[in-house]
């Protein structure tokens, strides 16, 4: 008598004391399920990190990009778009939102020529801006344009700068607008070429990894789009930003739990009806997948802060893996009809072996996954603490529930009259079998290289119509101002981060079609700054100011001009080191680099876009900003996930071949037989061929996260031939075909459930490891036995 039989026989006693036992448990995680905080972080999903990923991070929490939500507010007519804009931004501000602001230029052409010795670079270009012939082009100029409704601008222009500093500055930054398509700013707004859109970025108090404060800073940014659109009803507003993805990705989740845990249940429950003779067994097999599912939920909701949306809905996984334990306990006592206490504690007691081996590989499972860390590590343990507690309910407990419901007298079903059959013709020609598996996974080889691995972020991503709509939309109007790649440079200070920007752009400059922005040119590190000021002192020799001098004052007396309307300006030009002041410490024009900046502590950071055209490789780009020298990166997510394809297909491999070796390696010492782990892992091997080539002809693409399927389907589906050869090895394999189908069909609807859900990452794992499940049975069917039967520990015939 093992341990099996004696707690059997045990909880059979003391039945009273574990059903309230498990029913309290059962309350427990309903007041967990409405206690624990949720979040969904894409990030967190990713089954692997590296130092793109990690960049990326970092680069979304040093400017904001994650905080940031973009509103474009579009109308017929130019006025109606724009106050209502304004209207929106008042609306917002309310609810305590930011805004990014631009810099009136009225303010700003002083503040440019006092910066301008600081990033004076040409001499060549200065020079000829002095000369007579220029000055008097620039007078033509602003006389014109003081005439118009700008006229503030260019008169604060064409006082504060005689040498032509301000288009010089200005034509630098052009290039941080060359991705708005001819946009122009106002204040907080953004206005494209044709007027009729405004661009609103406004930052909100809250991070949006956490989807309660998502949810809330999306339930005030839709009260506000609806109150401006109700003031301006020929106005249309769609906005978009991470926290309505975070929102969206946590809601959708939420519903797809809510959905999956009842669709499972549901489709196991229909399915054990159908199989079970006893329909009361139906239920009871359910059970100990339920109770895994709620002791996994209250180990969570007590190991995590926070639990991932996206985690619970796997929750399906559990309960699809755990129901096969009870499945294979009780079959045999179905089929045996009425019976007692002795009899259910020596199946148990039978079954503890081969229970033990395939819920020991499915354990391994789940602690491969969650070792991937980030929310795959909740999924891991979430999963090994519902499958450990089905395992041990199915086998320690069932049983002597199982006693006071059994039944005598009863049909035999159509699925155990079917599986019964299952095996016949393999066992009749178990070489034709072997032969056929054989060229089948030959012929299926080319198609499973194929397969397409997508390693695009946005594709773990869930939104709703609105908000995809809305995306699409901005990103199709101003593509280039929210979505532009990024030159990100870092180090210990603002300085150093600045020279590595310097590099950086330097080395962009070099790759055939992309132009940096040239922000190092706006914002040059103290070094760069004391060489310009000292090649502007060099400059203005006392014979070129007076000459420059003398050809100001005849300009100006041609046009009506006093002189001494420029007398700061040129006693600036003479003392400008003790005048000059940076642009990013500028009062007014410090507002262009508010977002591009970051320092905190020892860290610093800046940003830069640049532009690239048609046919540009970012690999180069990347490369060449990368080794410049310095701390820098690109950051653009379209090349983000090129690149986590390309260790998304090395991460798979290493996964299934670290599953597939832990596993065999298992096998061999559980079924203390090499030949029968060969077997077995030669069933799970031509499975997953098979998987992956039709994966590849209905053009099913492996994710970031419905990769990790491989160590789901290594570790889960090669219980069904271990299944078959352990009642080969007792005389007959046919016993085993009827829990081994129902096992798989109920694992497969569990999987099978996940593949409708919205969201991407939960319908594709689902999707995936579902075929994976199937292919690996199909194969298990065909192969297992065959062998047992050439090898001889089958005879075929009962006993």
């Amino acid at each position: 008598m093992n341990f099996a039989e004696k707690f059997v026989r045990f909880a059979y006693r003391r039945r009273p004391f574990f059903a309230a036992a498990f029913a309290a448990m059962c309350v427990a995680a309903f007041f967990a399920a409405k206690a624990a905080p949720f979040k969904t972080d894409a990030f967190d999903l990713l089954p692997f990190r590296d130092a793109r990923i990690e960049n990326a991070e970092r680069a979304a929490k040093w400017f904001g990009a994650s905080d940031s939500l973009y509103f474009n507010v579009s109308a017929s007519g130019s006025e109606t778009a724009r106050n209502c804009a304004l209207a929106l931004k008042g609306e917002l501000a309310k609810e305590g939102f930011g805004f990014a602001e631009f810099p009136d230029p009225a303010k700003a052409a002083p503040e440019i020529f006092r910066a301008y010795p600081a990033l004076f670079d040409d001499p060549a270009a200065l020079e000829r801006a002095i000369s007579k012939v220029e000055i008097r082009k620039r007078f033509a100029f602003y006389m014109r344009r003081m005439a118009g409704f700008e006229a503030p601008a260019f008169k604060a222009a064409f006082l504060s700068d005689p040498v032509g500093a301000v288009p010089a500055v200005l034509a630098n930054l052009k290039n941080l607008a060359r991705g708005m398509g001819g946009a122009s700013s106002d204040g907080s707004l953004v206005s494209d070429a044709s007027g009729k859109n405004f661009l609103l970025a406004a930052r909100a108090p809250a991070d949006p990894r956490d989807s309660d404060e998502a949810a809330r800073v999306c339930a005030a940014a839709a009260g506000a789009v609806a109150a401006a659109e109700r003031a301006f009803p020929g106005a249309e507003i769609d906005w978009a930003g991470a926290h309505r993805i975070s929102a969206d990705n946590a809601r959708i989740a939420r519903a797809d739990s809510s959905a999956c845990l009842p669709a499972t249940c549901a489709l196991m429950l229909a399915l054990c009806m159908f199989a079970f003779r006893n329909r009361l067994f139906a239920l009871a097999a359910v059970a100990p997948s339920l109770l895994g599912s709620a002791a996994a939920f209250c180990f969570a909701w007590a190991a995590f802060d926070e639990i991932s949306s996206i985690s619970v809905a796997f929750a399906s996984i559990a309960m699809g893996v755990g129901i096969d334990y009870a499945i294979h306990i009780l079959y045999p006592l179905d089929l045996r009809g009425k019976f007692g206490i002795d009899f259910a504690a020596k199946t148990a007691g039978a079954l503890l072996r081969p229970v033990s081996v395939i819920c020991a590989t499915t354990l391994l499972a789940f602690a491969a996954v969650a070792c991937l860390g980030g929310g795959m590590a909740q999924l891991g343990i979430f999963g090994f603490a519902g499958v450990a507690a089905s395992a041990a309910i199915s086998v320690l407990a069932l049983p002597a529930f199982a006693v006071g419901i059994s039944r005598g007298g009863l049909r035999p079903t159509f699925l155990e009259k079917f599986s019964e059959k299952l095996v016949e013709p393999q066992m009749r020609r178990p070489r034709a079998f072997l032969f056929a598996a054989s060229v089948l996974t030959a012929a299926a080889l080319p198609f499973a290289l194929g397969v397409v691995f997508d390693g695009r972020i946005s594709a773990l991503n869930a939104l709703s119509d609105d908000s995809a709509a809305s995306d699409a939309k901005i990103r199709e109007v101003w593509g280039g101002a929210v979505s532009a790649p990024r030159i990100v440079a870092f180090g210990d200070c603002e300085d150093a981060a600045l020279i590595s920007l310097a590099r950086a752009e330097e080395a962009a400059a070099g790759v055939a079609g992309a132009e940096p922005s040239w922000v190092s040119k706006l914002c040059p590190p103290r070094e760069a700054e004391e060489r310009n000021l000292a090649r502007w002192e060099a400059f203005w020799t006392p014979a070129r100011l007076e000459k420059f001098s003398r050809d100001l004052t005849e300009v100006c007396r041609e046009n009506g001009v006093s002189p001494e309307t420029f007398r700061p300006a040129l006693d600036f030009l003479a003392s400008a080191r003790r005048g000059s002041a940076s642009l990013r410490n500028s009062p007014e024009m410090s507002k262009i680099f508010a977002g591009r900046i970051f320092s905190e502590g020892r860290t610093a950071a800046v940003c830069a876009p640049v532009f690239v055209g048609e046919g540009v490789s970012k690999d180069d780009l990347a490369r060449a900003v990368e080794s410049a020298g310095g701390g820098a990166f690109l950051l653009d997510m379209e090349y983000l996930g090129d690149r986590i394809s390309e260790s998304a297909r090395a991460a798979f491999l290493k996964c299934a071949a670290f599953a597939l070796a832990a596993v065999g390696v298992f096998l061999a010492f559980a079924l203390r037989s090499a030949k029968r782990a060969a077997c077995v892992m030669a069933c799970v091997c031509a499975g997953l061929v098979w998987c992956f080539a039709l994966m590849k002809i209905f053009g099913v693409a492996i994710t970031l996260t419905n990769s990790v399927f491989v160590i789901f389907s290594v570790c889960l589906a090669q219980d069904y031939a271990v299944m078959i050869l352990w009642a080969a090895g007792r005389g007959n394999a046919r016993p085993a075909a009827g829990p081994v189908l129902l096992s798989a069909l109920t694992t497969s609807a569990a999987f099978g459930a996940l593949a409708f859900a919205r969201h991407p990452v939960i319908s594709g794992l689902g999707a995936a490891a579902a075929i994976s499940i199937l292919s690996i049975f199909c194969a298990s069917l065909c192969v297992a036995p065959a062998w047992a039967k050439i090898s001889g520990e089958g005879s075929g015939g009962g006993r």
